[in-house]
């Protein structure tokens, strides 16, 4: 296996996941003592605003990582990625349009975070799309706020307005994407020990 001295981990804008990611990656990877490992992190659409979601920046300091003070949004570019000896996702159809845009293959170092540690099925959801209303809301919003949660919960989603469990789902997906990560690192640092 080549040594990984890079990694870009890629999601929709840079807002939420991937600087999640980033910022557990450099973490784990300087307490693994792979200083030479550069971490990175891009979006493959134009942010909505510029630095790390309230969210997941809360998320991350409850899990014990020290989020950076401003992120600014990176475009995912194909020079970008290209020069990266690992892209990691987090659903599928960013590992496609990442390999449309770099024109690599799918013998390539583009995956998504679980397939690369194994889990080739999983995907980490983008917290916005676990975020909403539903058709439901009217209903569910007329009742009293004890009974709110668990009928929100038979819908699979969580309501904008209630921010604690906002904040739960980031929460939730932070330690998922830490999970991960620390997986990948581990797979990485192989790569240094057989170098």
């Amino acid at each position: 296996m080549e040594q990984i001295n890079s990694v870009t981990f890629v999601c929709w804008a840079n807002i939420s996941r991937s600087p999640v990611a980033e910022c557990i990656a450099k973490a784990m990877a300087e307490e693994k003592g792979l200083l030479g490992v550069k971490c990175a992190s891009a979006g493959l659409i134009e942010p909505p605003f510029m630095d790390l979601s309230y969210e997941m920046r809360s998320a991350l300091e409850r899990l014990g990582y020290q989020p950076p003070k401003h992120h600014i949004p990176t475009r995912a570019t194909a020079e970008l990625l290209g020069n990266s000896d690992l892209v990691l996702c987090f659903e599928r159809d960013q590992v496609r349009q990442v390999r449309a845009l770099t024109g690599i293959g799918e013998a390539g170092n583009v995956y998504t975070l679980p397939e690369y540690v194994g889990f080739p099925e999983q995907e980490i959801p983008d917290p916005h799309s676990l975020i909403r209303a539903t058709w439901l809301s009217g209903v569910i919003n007329s009742l009293p706020p004890l009974l709110k949660p668990p009928f929100y919960g038979i819908t699979g989603y969580v309501h904008p307005t209630d921010e604690q469990a906002v904040l739960k789902v980031h929460i939730r997906l932070a330690r998922q994407i830490e999970e991960y990560v620390e997986e990948a690192i581990e797979k990485i640092a192989k790569t240094h020990s057989q170098g």
